[in-house]
């Protein structure tokens, strides 16, 4: 046998061996519930991570933030750090600091082409010039990450702030950090990607992209998981434990109140606004008589059936918290789905949305 087929016969062995390999661990990652990375090659789950306004890095203490790297575009503000800084006139004019998810993130383009309800609150604070909005949302927070946001990037800074304001609860609801139950209330301020890195001593990437060939073998050696599986939820009726929390709702309500005091020891106003999303009882859910994407968004989202006994088995709680708080504002019936069309998903208002919620926090406030 000649030089020339014994290396072809070894090649065609060695690539045999490697869609194997390939092979076997991508069906190891399926059955295991872990993220799909693509078959061969990279697939296009991680498309976000060439994005700089979406790509997230992992945080030690926040889970993740966003690894902008000073490329991301925003429409009439500047970036500092992981902060959104939009324009402003009078450079003496308070403070308001916004905390949430997604809903506020001011890097996010997708939901409303980077016009968030923040955005708009800077417009109508700068009508007056009494006002400007520093954003401080990020995607996937809720008011736990909220609450270390607080602690970590915002209490440092030597600012002019008159308020601190929230519009949460739709990440609060039940295993949206982390579908262990047990785990969520024993270690609220930690979700699922945390846990992972604390218990298995594993930095958890994210905003790389796996090896554009053959992702499923190199993700032995390198732990490059946008997010990590999600598993099915594990509610366990577990024994008395001495734990504080009895719920996702006990956890938001204790958050809340340590960001109130917090507020209060920086000379803000804290003020949680309580935020609208399809799927709640009342007006979030009427689709009768309204024409266009918000009637179908609605009929869609009304459908998961678990989905939306959670969500409202949560804000029913939260409604009854928020009472019970001079500094907690229930808005959950604002901008609500409609012929003109101001949801952008079930979770995220549009444009039309973001402004009419924009508005409704703007004549809360007091200056």
């Amino acid at each position: 046998m000649s030089y020339k087929k014994i290396v072809l016969i070894n090649f065609i062995i060695f690539f045999i061996i490697l869609i194997f390999l390939e092979t076997a661990i991508f069906f190891y990652r399926t059955i295991n519930e872990k993220t799909n990375l693509g078959y061969i090659k990279t697939g296009e789950l991680f498309k976000k991570i060439d994005d700089d306004c979406e790509r997230m890095k992992s945080h030690p203490i926040l889970g993740h933030i966003h690894d902008h790297r000073q490329n991301c575009k925003i429409i009439d503000a500047q970036i500092l750090d992981n902060l959104v800084v939009y324009n402003y006139k009078n450079p003496n004019a308070k403070i308001i600091i916004t905390l949430g998810g997604s809903t506020s993130d001011g890097f996010y383009k997708n939901f409303s082409a980077g016009k968030t309800y923040p955005y708009y609150l800077n417009k109508l604070c700068q009508k007056e010039g009494k006002c400007r909005v520093i954003n401080a949302g990020t995607g996937g927070y809720g008011t736990s990450k909220e609450l270390l946001k607080l602690l970590t990037e915002i209490a440092p800074l030597n600012l002019n702030i008159s308020h601190i304001i929230s519009l949460n609860g739709i990440n609060d609801i039940r295993n949206y950090s982390n579908s262990n139950l047990l785990e969520s209330l024993k270690t609220p301020y930690l979700d699922s990607n945390q846990i992972h890195m604390l218990k298995n001593q594993k930095w958890v990437i994210k905003n790389k992209k796996p090896f554009y060939l053959f992702p499923n073998i190199f993700s032995i050696f390198f732990d490059l998981e946008l997010n990590l599986p999600q598993k099915k939820i594990v509610d366990y009726n577990f024994p008395e434990q001495n734990l504080r929390f009895n719920d996702n709702t006990d956890i938001w309500k204790f958050n809340v109140g340590i960001m109130n005091a917090i507020a209060k020891i920086l000379n803000a106003e804290y003020i949680v606004f309580l935020q609208p999303t399809i799927g709640l009882e009342g007006v979030q859910s009427e689709f009768m008589n309204i024409i266009g994407k918000d009637s179908e968004i609605v009929q869609n989202t009304l459908k998961d059936e678990s989905y939306i006994k959670n969500l409202r088995e949560t804000y029913k709680k939260l409604k009854e918290h928020c009472e019970n708080f001079s500094f907690c504002l229930d808005i959950s019936d604002t901008a609500p789905p409609s012929s003109k069309n101001v949801y952008s998903n079930a979770r995220h208002h549009n444009q039309k949305g973001n402004k009419i919620i924009a508005s409704e926090i703007f004549e809360k406030l007091k200056f």
